[in-house]
């Protein structure tokens, strides 16, 4: 279960308060939330993230894991280089050291470069995604960083190419770090999923559209997800 509390709402717009958010999600039988923050939209000049914001995330976390939630802090960032997104978690890894085995770090969520736009249509040819060698570069330069200060937190780490499941065993990871989660986004058939999505053009002539879990479209669900099960 995603939560999109204030730390991600764009301004302006509606978000749940975290403490509704943490009791709407253990009445509904929940034992693990998913918080997107996006940590580069609060940097410093300097690079350093703002103190201030750091602090209102760990309060979150606060409240969501004294309700007994296993939360998903999920980096919601574009990103700039690989430098830079290496020199973010070298201050988040630290930071958020102290927080209870509970909490789950992402590295990053559909990762695409900085100032540029995420395709509405996924593709995997589009150049500002992060494909293949360059997410797995990324992974192998932050990783290490992460682990020398938090040795054994649980980290999650998506595949390349907007996260879709037919990339993830383009996915290289290390050998012996066995405190890693592979996880990948599934959106298909995007015409059920997406429909009247406010931000994909055409998406509105797409309302109405049904999915009954038939033998045809479950094969054809289950096709989407193969090359994902056959690496696992």
């Amino acid at each position: 279960m995603e939560i999109v509390t204030e730390l991600d709402a764009v301004p302006g717009s509606e978000f749940i308060d975290v403490e509704v958010a943490a009791d709407v999600a253990v009445a509904g039988g929940f034992r693990s939330v998913r918080l997107p923050v996006p940590f580069t939209r609060y940097l410093e000049p300097d690079g350093t993230v703002d103190p201030a914001f750091l602090a209102a995330v760990e309060d979150e976390l606060a409240v969501l894991t004294d309700h007994g939630l296993t939360v998903v802090v999920s980096c919601s960032c574009t990103i700039e280089s690989i430098d830079a997104f290496h020199a973010l978690w070298a201050q988040l890894a630290p930071a958020l050291a102290d927080q209870p085995p509970s909490v789950y770090f992402e590295l990053a969520n559909e990762p695409v470069w900085h100032g540029t736009d995420s395709p509405v249509i996924p593709d995997f040819g589009a150049d500002n995604i992060l494909h293949a060698a360059d997410w797995n570069q990324a992974v192998a330069t932050v990783l290490p960083t992460v682990r020398a200060s938090n040795p054994e937190r649980i980290v999650v780490v998506t595949g390349p190419d907007l996260s879709f499941p037919q990339a993830v065993p383009e996915l290289v990871l290390p050998d012996d770090d066995r405190h890693l989660i592979v996880t990948f986004h599934q959106y298909q058939p995007l015409q059920f999923t997406h429909q009247g999505a406010g931000w994909l053009p055409g998406s509105d002539a797409w309302l109405g559209t049904t999915w009954s879990g038939t033998a045809a479209e479950i094969d054809t669900l289950a096709g989407t997800m193969e090359a994902a099960v056959c690496w696992a």
